[in-house]
Formats: C-alpha cells, structure tokens, sequence
C-alpha cells in the first residue's frame, strides 16, 4: 500500500515506507531503501526522516558510521 503511495510521489508514504524497510514490518529489513525513502521525505520537509537519516549515520545501519553526517 505505501509502496503504490509512495511511487506516486506521496511524501508521508515515504516516510512510513522507509520505516517499514528500517524495521522490517511486512518487508525484508533494508536499510539501503530505507534511507532512501528518508532522504525523498526529508527533502519534502518531514523532520522526523531527518532524524531517522540521523539514526542511521549514528548507528551504521547498513552505512559506514558518521558522526559529522549524524550531527549535520
């Protein structure tokens, strides 16, 4: 459901898609498309993708850890 959402541009679908694959609800856990649905819904101005980008620079999910991209 948030997929179709998503692919036609629904930036909350982004957002809960992202979460979906970062948690693996319903979906094989994937950080690489997780963090890209973040990205497509930060971009749009949803905060909350900004601190799960975070999170996952912290915590190196899936990504080389980065302090400075975390913090930024």
């Amino acid at each position: 459901m948030y997929k179709n959402l998503a692919e036609e541009g629904v930036l909350d679908a982004q957002f809960y898609l992202a979460n979906a694959y970062e948690k693996g609800e319903g979906t094989p856990i994937d950080y690489h498309k997780a963090y890209d649905r973040y990205f497509i819904a930060a971009q749009g101005g949803d905060a909350e993708a900004n601190v799960r980008i975070a999170i996952i620079y912290y915590e190196g999910y899936g990504i080389a850890l980065d302090y400075d991209l975390a913090a930024e």
